[in-house]
């Protein structure tokens, strides 16, 4: 029935409690009216249920013509094992419930609304012939579900539903079809005007909030670019400051680079100054090279027509060893015709003339033995025996030269002195050859 009451659309419906279902246990709750005015709530706006083996929580947010009002939580569900599920009311209301249930509790709980949504299963699906007993119950377009009632302690142990009947022919031939035992209770009254007038409110106010929130989101996201903006601004400035120092010791590093320049410029200029004094130097010594090496062959040519010499005197000096030896074979003749004479009289001439003997001899194999030597142990010998020396600068050419020379030298010195000793010993020898021969 639809009455005008101040100006306002209403319609009383005929409102109906079926159930409950399930066991006697925990205490007893009815969200039937907001504040028990009878009156009713007239939709569900969503539903938390938590369950897990069993439904073990249950929280209804309810419409009381257009106006949201939060029920209880009954039971005591984990909040991580709680689904929540908002509705469209009033275009989208609940129009079908069911479930298993024992002696206890409710096992299994599932819904569905007026546009073919299901909600759930909640709980776990159980057989019948387990001690388990369905039930079901479906308003076939004829009514919805507006409120809840049943028992709870830790679990929810019965549940039953309140119902607004919008045809009741329909909705009441249905439940006998079903088997459904309804209780009729006190009317409902929708104020249409004030339900679409707070529905209109609820969609300005929640596109207030979306619009709210868009433009707090943007506001954000404002603050968030401005505030980009100024950290960008901040490193630009960073940047342009880290820039000008960077300018500032680069000019630094220029002004040093050319200082280093300059520097390296005079030095260059320098080097290439004595660069040219050494190839200035470096003619002169290559003109001294060619002069030394002019001399170096004039000193070899004369050197060469010297041991052309040398060898010339060698020739001559073999010959006169030759006369030397013929002579030393004379010299040995006359000692032994000396050693004939009286013991008495030639005691002191035999010594004499023995050492002559030795003297001879020894020069002789001196001179023999250089011939066989090389220049090294020739002056080795010369400056052992014979105590000649020779500067370290000479050459091998002037060496060979001047060893030819003291030899040569040597044994003349020599030779004269025996010939000195030999006139000696024969003036001292005369008196007894003259008188040997007058006797």
């Amino acid at each position: 029935m639809t009455t005008d009451i101040d100006g306002l659309m209403a319609l009383t419906l005929l409102r109906v409690k079926l159930g409950p279902w399930g066991g006697g246990g925990g205490h007893e709750w009815d969200e039937a009216s907001y504040g028990g005015n009878g009156g009713g709530f007239t939709g569900i706006r969503s539903m938390s249920i938590g369950s897990s083996t069993y439904v073990s929580s249950m929280l209804f947010e309810y419409d009381d013509n257009g106006q949201r009002v939060m029920g209880i939580r009954h039971g005591k569900g984990i909040p991580e094992q709680i689904q929540k599920e908002e509705l469209d009311f009033p275009g989208e209301v609940l129009t079908h419930i069911s479930g298993y249930h024992n002696n206890y509790v409710i096992g299994s709980l599932e819904f569905r609304t007026n546009r073919n949504r299901k909600l759930g299963t909640y709980g776990q699906m159980v057989a019948a012939n387990e001690g388990w007993r369905r039930f079901e119950v479906s308003m076939l377009q004829a009514g919805s579900i507006v409120g809840f009632f049943g028992r709870s302690g830790d679990l929810i142990d019965a549940i039953g539903i309140y119902v607004a009947v919008w045809n009741p022919d329909r909705f009441f031939d249905g439940m006998s079809r079903q088997g459904v035992v309804t209780y009729q209770m006190s009317p409902l009254h929708l104020k249409l005007r004030e339900m679409e007038k707070r529905k209109k409110l609820e969609v300005d106010s929640i596109k207030l909030r979306d619009r709210k929130s868009l433009l707090e989101s943007q506001l954000s996201s404002y603050k968030e670019e401005e505030s980009e903006q100024l950290q960008k601004l901040d490193r630009m400035k960073h940047d342009e400051e880290k820039l000008v120092q960077e300018h500032k010791e680069r000019e630094s590093q220029l002004q040093a680079l050319m200082l280093k320049h300059q520097s390296s410029k005079r030095k260059i200029a320098e080097k290439q100054g004595s660069i040219n004094r050494l190839e200035l130097e470096l003619t002169a010594l290559q003109m001294q090279k060619e002069k030394i090496l002019q001399q170096s062959e004039q000193v070899k040519r004369q050197l060469e027509q010297e041991e052309q010499e040398l060898e010339k005197h060698d020739m001559i000096r073999a010959c006169k060893l030759e006369w030397l030896r013929r002579q030393r074979d004379e010299h040995n003749k006359r000692i032994m015709n000396l050693q004939m004479l009286q013991l008495d009289n030639k005691l002191g001439s035999d010594q004499m003339h023995i050492n002559l003997k030795k003297q001879q001899a020894q020069i002789t194999l001196d001179i023999e033995n250089l011939q066989l030597l090389d220049i090294k142990d020739k002056v080795k010998r010369l400056q052992t025996n014979w105590g000649i020396s020779f500067p370290q600068w000479k050459s091998d050419y002037e060496k060979e030269y001047a060893i030819k020379e003291k030899i040569t030298k040597e044994y003349h010195r020599r030779q004269q002195k025996l010939e000195e000793q030999e006139n000696t010993i024969e003036e001292w020898l005369d008196p007894y050859m003259n008188s040997d021969s007058e006797n």
